[in-house]
């Protein structure tokens, strides 16, 4: 690998058909240095109405040789719903108009040195009372678990892992499908 961010995103399917998603960044830097800042965007979230608002976190984002100087939200999917009144924020309230829907927001932190990060959160909003679209009791999506974010220098070698990821209410992982 040659110097940059890379980001895989992690897909897990249970026997259920059910899936779930995570994302790992992988930094490569060229020599010892300025280690970029880990981006956390939080964990995704299921929001079920009458709520209407979401909380985008992204203050566990960190730097392990300096600070982080900016944060910088954007939706990259989803209904429109407006804009993000202070995107720059590194905690903000979202308010939606449209349950049923799937958000998605990369939050990229910038710090003191210039580097960055992204890592991106996923919303899903629901109806009042709606459950899983199973017949049988509501089966609980896996949990895709991609590992933790990664700096490593050119030349070395990685293995991406996401054994880590669990099937919810014994079911099993059937698919594990990695894309970057």
């Amino acid at each position: 690998m040659s110097q940059g961010v890379y980001v895989y995103q992690l897909k897990v399917t249970d026997v259920n058909g059910k899936t779930a998603m995570d994302t790992v960044a992988i930094t490569v830097n060229n020599a010892p240095g300025n280690q970029p800042p880990i981006a956390r965007a939080g964990n995704d979230t299921i929001v079920i109405a009458p709520t209407t608002w979401f909380e985008l976190n992204g203050t566990m984002s960190s730097d392990a040789d300096g600070t982080i100087t900016k944060y910088r939200w954007k939706k990259v999917a989803g209904p429109s719903w407006g804009v993000l009144q202070v995107p720059e924020a590194p905690k903000l309230t979202c308010y939606y108009a449209q349950p049923g829907s799937v958000y998605m927001f990369d939050l990229m932190v910038t710090d003191d040195k210039g580097a960055t990060s992204t890592d991106r959160k996923v919303v899903i909003t629901l109806k009042q009372g709606e459950s899983a679209p199973l017949t049988t009791s509501a089966i609980k999506p896996p949990l895709a678990n991609a590992g933790k974010d990664v700096v490593i220098t050119v030349g070395k070698r990685l293995l991406l892992d996401g054994s880590a990821s669990k099937a919810a209410d014994g079911y099993l992982i059937s698919k594990y499908y990695w894309a970057n």
